[in-house]
Formats: C-alpha cells, sequence, structure tokens
C-alpha cells in the first residue's frame, strides 16, 4: 500500500478559508488560527513574565512571532 505524501506544490491546492495549513515530513496538518481571547491571555501572560524579568534580572521573556 503506497502512503500519500503531501508536498510543498500541494499547498497550491488548499482552500483559503482561515487555517494555517502545514507540510511536515509529508503529512498534512491545519490548524485554525488563534481566537482573539488566546491572543489577549498570551500577551498577558507575556506582560506578567515581563514585570518578572525587570524585577528579579534572572530571564527574559519571549514572545514567538510568526
Amino acid at each position: 500500500m503506497k502512503t500519500l505524501r503531501w508536498t510543498s506544490q500541494d499547498m497550491e491546492i488548499l482552500p483559503d478559508d482561515g487555517k494555517q495549513y502545514e507540510i511536515i515530513d509529508g503529512e498534512l496538518y491545519a490548524s485554525k488560527q488563534p481566537h482573539l481571547h488566546h491572543q489577549l491571555v498570551c500577551t498577558r501572560i507575556w506582560e506578567l513574565l515581563q514585570v518578572w524579568s525587570r524585577q528579579t534580572k534572572s530571564g527574559i521573556a519571549v514572545s514567538e512571532q510568526e
């Protein structure tokens, strides 16, 4: 049995439906974009970590940007 392996060329046929599509090791992954509430919670956590970092000088808070 032959297993389907997605390629970067296959990305062209995927719909523009608000999902984020990724191909990893030939497998297709689809995920929805984070909801606004999720983004706000992440921002608040980052902000609290920033305050802690400044006060303790024990680390740095880094926000992942895509």
